[in-house]
């Protein structure tokens, strides 16, 4: 094992590119601080980056259990219900995870050249794959120990549990990342990656909705107490280390053993390479009819590129899941519209960014074909605004649906469609004008927090006002001035805006021709 302690030290933990791609200068500084752990700092961000979220859902568990304190066999259904979840993520995030690490890179190039076994390497990439599941391992430990202090459990028979139930997860999910790397494409595993954190986020929130609603009133539900049912059957194997049979606690230890054993045997042939299924000869090099030819070239290119982009997923799906959220725990029709469109304002720049400052990549490469700048640039202003358009026409359909739709709804339609081509328009300019360092940061740190307050400011001033109005808020004197005031102000700003920021972006594509 000391090949191991030696590769935490010095390499660390960290699956990002950006560590791994620095300069020589960088590397020399680093050699000369030789005696850091690196694994070890690693571990310490870690730990101050997942303790608030994991102490607010301890929190959030303990006022729950301590509600069902007196119906013990709901505690524990609940209970188990969560750790069910928890463990299916960890599981999921954890394979997922592993197998984006069994791809061969520069670091696992230079590794595989030393005399280290291809055992300790595999192994030691299993250890960084741990970490990363940082968030979900924190969750699941502060909903167990929420459980064990407020129902008064043996807190050290709980957490001795609690080792042996995740020892099973990271065993099973060993061999399988060991068996079904580099079969899968790191595309898709980043995309898996985002969902399980969009996930993490929304169940972040449950627990806080759960704390509002009071957990007792779910009793009358009858899908709730189905789910309950079933997370505490004896088939659910995810529970069976905190069952009262011994006999299934040594079930898993076995299971445990015997997968340690197999990963530990499978990690020497392990080949870091991805693999490829067999790709059919394409017999028409050329087509007429496209989908590029029809929906046009760039256009085609920059669909492709959102698509690929994991990012985007995140970005689109975030605001409009958070909406839905908003809309099914609160009894407002219009409570579901401030926190999209605000959201979604500065996401709408990011998205406009990132496919503005992708193209900018290969400037002296676009500079050769035969197409102006201005229809280069306007499919990375149409493909953001039209999504999340989309998308809010999708959450005004379904709460027309559920019954809370109202008419004022269409106004909030027209503001935000010229918010987001405010929100385009001003993504693309600032990829341009003031781009980031990182592959995935289309802007300046001052860029940045100069779109925030931009989107934010209009955003905000146009919909609070707006939402007064709607919901027949009592205002008298001053407050309805000052209401009226603000939200013409806002609506002539943005009108302005969005002109001044055409002018600049198409001024800034005639100097770059």
């Amino acid at each position: 094992m000391r090949e191991l302690n030696i590769l935490l030290k010095y390499i660390g933990l960290s699956l990002m590119q950006q560590n791994q791609q620095q300069s020589s200068k960088r590397r020399k500084k680093k050699e000369s601080k030789s005696s850091i752990n690196q694994g070890l700092r690693y571990l310490i961000v870690l730990l101050f980056s997942t303790l608030p979220m994991s102490i607010f859902i301890y929190v959030s568990n303990y006022q729950i259990y301590k509600t069902l304190v007196s119906i013990p066999d709901v505690a524990k259904a609940f209970y188990f219900l969560t750790i069910s979840i928890f463990s299916l993520f960890y599981v999921v995030g954890f394979v997922g995870t592993g197998m984006y690490a069994f791809s061969r890179n520069e670091d696992v190039e230079f590794l595989l050249t030393l005399p280290i076994k291809r055992n300790i390497i595999t192994l030691y990439y299993l250890i960084v794959t741990l970490s990363s599941q940082a968030f979900t391992l924190g969750f699941f430990v502060a909903t167990a120990l929420a459980y064990a202090i407020s129902i008064k459990q043996n807190v050290l028979a709980f957490i001795i549990q609690t080792i042996i139930h995740l020892v099973f997860l990271s065993s099973i999910s060993a061999v399988l990342a060991v068996l079904f790397g580099g079969v899968t494409s790191k595309r898709y595993l980043r995309i898996l990656n985002t969902i399980i954190l969009l996930s993490l986020i929304f169940i972040y929130l449950g627990f806080m909705y759960f704390q509002d609603v009071g957990i007792k009133d779910l009793g009358e539900n009858e899908n709730f107490i189905r789910l309950l049912s079933f997370a505490s059957s004896k088939y659910n194997i995810l529970i069976w280390t905190y069952s009262e049979k011994l006999s299934n606690t040594m079930v898993i230890l076995t299971v445990s053993i015997i997968a340690l054993f197999i990963f530990w045997k499978l990690a020497g042939t392990v080949g870091f390479e991805s693999t490829r299924g067999k790709v059919r000869e394409r017999k028409d090099y050329f087509r007429k009819e496209s989908y590029s030819s029809k929906m046009g070239g760039i256009l085609w290119k920059d669909m492709k590129l959102l698509v690929r982009n994991e990012q985007f997923i995140f970005l689109i799906l975030y605001p409009a899941l958070f909406s839905l959220f908003m809309f099914f725990t609160s009894n407002s029709p219009i409570a579901s519209v401030t926190p999209f469109v605000a959201i979604a304002g500065i996401y709408c720049a990011i998205e406009s960014g990132i496919l503005t400052a992708n193209e900018m990549q290969y400037k002296a490469v676009v500079r050769t074909f035969p197409v102006k700048p201005k229809n280069l640039i306007l499919p990375k202003l149409m493909i953001p605004v039209f999504i999340n358009i989309s998308l809010f026409i999708i959450i005004t359909i379904v709460s027309a649906l559920f019954g809370r739709f109202s008419s004022t709804s269409l106004i909030y339609v027209a503001i935000s469609f010229a918010l987001f081509i405010l929100s385009a328009l001003v993504g693309a300019y600032y990829s341009l004008k003031s781009p980031g360092k990182a592959k995935n940061q289309p802007f300046s740190v001052g860029a940045t927090f100069l779109i925030e307050g931009i989107m934010l400011g209009i955003a905000l001033g146009i919909l609070f006002p707006m939402n007064l109005f709607i919901s027949k808020a009592k205002l008298e004197g001053w407050k309805i001035l000052a209401s009226w005031g603000t939200l013409i102000g806002s609506v002539v700003t943005l009108f302005v805006l969005i002109y001044l920021y055409y002018t600049k972006l198409r001024r800034i594509l005639i100097q770059t021709d």
